[in-house]
Order: C-alpha cells, then sequence, then structure tokens
C-alpha cells in the first residue's frame, strides 16, 4: 500500500493547507500518482490551493453502497497533473455522516494511488484521529509564533496517546527565518518528541508571490518540502525511477561537498 502523509495543526494559519497542496504537488512532478484528501470536512478549502471551485462531497461515504472504488473515483476530482482531490463535505452539518467511513477511505486510496496527502482540520475530530493513526508520517506544522508553538505541544502529546509512534512523527517549522535564533519555546514544546525529524520551511519573500500549485512548485518550497515528502516512500523503498525522485534519494548535500566525498 501507497504511505499516507497527514499534515496536522492545532491553530489555523499556519500554512498547513498549503504545504499539505505543495507537497501533493511535488510528489505527482516525481512521478507518483497522489491523492489530496481534505478531512477538514466541515470547513475545508484545499481546493483553492489548486485552484479549483470546489471539491467533491465526501458525506457520500456513508451512502448504502458502502465505501467501494467505484464511489471513492467518483469523489476524486482531477485537481493538477497526476493530483487528485477528494473532499471535504459540500455541507458542513454533513461532516458527522463522513467521519466513520474515513479510515476506509484512507484505507483504499492507498491501494489505488502512489502517495495519499491529508490536510485535516485544526480542531482533532474524530476524522483526523482516525487519519493520524493511520498515518505513516504525521506532520505537525507550526509557524513558530507564541500560539502555535503551545498548539504543537498539545498536538504532539495527543498524537502520542492516540498511539502514534514518535518515529512516525514530523515536525515542520513553516515560515522559518533562517537568521533567526532557535527558540526555547519551540524547544520545550518538543519535550517528548525527541525521536520526531524536524525541518524548516524557509520564507519565500517575493520569489513566491504569485505561486500557485497548479502551475507547479515553487524552486523554494520544492526544496524545502523534498526530504519530508520523500521519507515514508525512501523507508518502504517504494520510490519511483523517475529523475526527479532519483535527485530525492539523497540528502541535498552541495555538489562540492560531494566532489570532496562528504
Amino acid at each position: 500500500d501507497a504511505p499516507v502523509l497527514v499534515f496536522c495543526s492545532g491553530r489555523g494559519g499556519v500554512g498547513k493547507t498549503s504545504l499539505a497542496a505543495v507537497s501533493a504537488c511535488v510528489a505527482a512532478r516525481w512521478g507518483m500518482r497522489t491523492c489530496l484528501v481534505d478531512l477538514d470536512l466541515s470547513c475545508g478549502n484545499a481546493y483553492a490551493a489548486l485552484g479549483l471551485p470546489g471539491g467533491s462531497d465526501l458525506a457520500a461515504l456513508s451512502s448504502p453502497e458502502g465505501v467501494t472504488p467505484e464511489l471513492v473515483g467518483r469523489l476524486c476530482r482531477a485537481a493538477a497533473q497526476g493530483v487528485s482531490l477528494a473532499g471535504p463535505c459540500e455541507r458542513p452539518e454533513t461532516a458527522e455522516l463522513a467521519m466513520p467511513h474515513v479510515r476506509a477511505l484512507l484505507d483504499l486510496l492507498s491501494r489505488e494511488y502512489d502517495l495519499v496527502v491529508v490536510d485535516t482540520s485544526t480542531t482533532f475530530t474524530d476524522a483526523v484521529a482516525q487519519a493520524a493513526q493511520r498515518a505513516d508520517r504525521l506532520v505537525l506544522v507550526t509557524d513558530g509564533r507564541t500560539p502555535s508553538v503551545a498548539s504543537l505541544a498539545r498536538m504532539g502529546g495527543l498524537a502520542v496517546r492516540l498511539g502514534v509512534a514518535r518515529t512516525r512523527i514530523v515536525r515542520v517549522e513553516n515560515r522559518a527565518d533562517p537568521r533567526e535564533r532557535a527558540s526555547h519555546a519551540l524547544a520545550r514544546a518538543e519535550v517528548g518528541l525527541e525521536a520526531a525529524r524536524a525541518y524548516r520551511v524557509v520564507e519565500g519573500g517575493r520569489e513566491a508571490n504569485g505561486f500557485s500549485p497548479r502551475d507547479g512548485p515553487a524552486s523554494w518550497r520544492s526544496r524545502a518540502l523534498r526530504s519530508p515528502t520523500r521519507s515514508p516512500r525512501r523507508s518502504r523503498r517504494c520510490l519511483p525511477s523517475w529523475g526527479g525522485s532519483r535527485r530525492g534519494r539523497s540528502p541535498d548535500v552541495p555538489a562540492r561537498g560531494r566532489r570532496r566525498g562528504a
């Protein structure tokens, strides 16, 4: 089965949906057939990050026919080259109809696609809990600000209590300033998650203006997200043979360092 990459954050506005959408597009550029699932069932807008006017209605998962490949195929909309989108729900009040079927949905998608990327709500609903437990990588997103750091600590603790292994948790600091020193508050929030890998997505500045995943990932985000996106594929030895993924197999080592045998 394909790995499932789940993005979570206990606070809105940290760029979680944008990172999920860009990760799906980066994987598609590597030649992977990728599905982006919007599990912010009531108010999700991952479709907007992909330039679509709307998503699909996951409330249909509660239909008498059950979660079948035919139904899921109808719910997955083509969003960009190599990327399909499923979710959220058409009406917020129908979100509870879809929640009991999230695990079955992810299991089926992992058999149909090369990679499943999941965007979630800031509230840890039953749907988000199921996705976190099913995840091969649980990506906790923060932007380094104090309220976001506090939510990182809460989300990390909850994930561990749900049975998510610390080695499957990834911490991403979004909009990071490379000139800033390490935050002591962030270090305190990471207590108990020492085994989790940590990455930083550097603020793109003017280079990112007008960026749309439909037009292809900007280089700065492509580089920043290469490692967390490739990690579950590499660990399961199922990276495709396309050139972009081959470049993603190895850590980003400067050419000079490679010539010296670093």
